[in-house]
């Protein structure tokens, strides 16, 4: 009976509350050795913050200017701008023949005088503009199209049946520069991404390097657990963690400088 109490393994909830103890103890143990050099701390953990949060910022910049685009992709208005010299009867007839059209639903006018105060309020060239002799901009008409003119094909045949209008100089199609901004936002996705790469390999070589450092320093040490009969696993842990606490603080510090840099653009 004694023998078997002796080699009876122990509960399961002891054998779990002991691998928790054990794990805790190496924990702090590992916190404790980051605090005693707190300068080369720092220094490591705000190098792979950096690292860390140039990727995590260009994509969160990146997915701003997406959702951007996403909200103006609806506005497949066409610009119509006249020719400089176009009198005031041939503005009428272009009117007109707009409106005349089934395939456009709205058409509204811009003068050049409306056309250059938005210009004022929204180009920040107030200053500039306040030297010129003479307004430089058209007639404008806005085309909204009909409802069924969704697709690029109707919409193409539609700016060429508005540019063969008398008086018209040139026709433009407002929803292709946001398919345009679409285009190089992906662009810079797939360069985030290939720059993202080069980072996340840059942080793990850092921190196997401070690791490996780590081991040179201990190696005396390391050896002597070895021939007092410390496993494999017991001389592991310290190293595993001091790897977890780095790419943890290194995280966190990548995540308090994206959030800055958000608030900062943001105000």
């Amino acid at each position: 009976m004694n023998a078997n109490t002796r080699t009876q393994k122990p509960a399961p909830q002891y054998r779990f509350k002991r691998f928790l103890l054990r794990h805790l103890q190496v924990l702090f143990f590992t916190l404790g050795l980051l605090a005693q050099t707190p300068f080369a701390t720092l220094l490591t953990t705000a190098s792979l913050g950096i690292a860390l949060a140039l990727p995590a910022g260009m994509v969160e910049l990146l997915n701003s200017m997406g959702q951007i685009s996403k909200n103006f992709a609806r506005l497949n208005t066409i610009s119509v701008f006249t020719q400089i010299s176009i009198k005031t009867e041939q503005i009428s007839k272009i009117q007109q023949s707009l409106m005349a059209m089934n395939k456009i639903n709205h058409v509204r006018l811009l003068t050049p005088t409306q056309a250059l105060k938005e210009f004022r309020n929204y180009s920040g060239f107030n200053a500039a503009l306040k030297y010129l002799d003479q307004n430089p901009l058209p007639h404008v008409f806005i085309v909204e199209p009909s409802i069924g003119i969704n697709t690029d094909q109707a919409l193409d045949q539609l700016v060429q049946s508005i540019a063969q209008l008398p008086g018209v100089d040139s026709v433009q199609l407002d929803i292709k520069w946001l398919q345009r901004l679409a285009s190089i936002i992906n662009t810079l996705k797939t360069g985030v991404i290939l720059i993202g790469s080069l980072l996340a390999l840059t942080v793990i070589l850092i921190i196997g390097n401070t690791i490996r450092l780590s081991i040179e320093n201990r190696r005396q040490e390391i050896i002597i657990s070895k021939l007092i009969g410390a496993t494999n696993s017991f001389i592991r842990r310290p190293f595993l963690y001091l790897g977890f606490c780095y790419g943890f603080f290194g995280s966190l510090f990548a995540l308090i400088l994206v959030n800055i840099a958000i608030y900062i653009i943001s105000y």
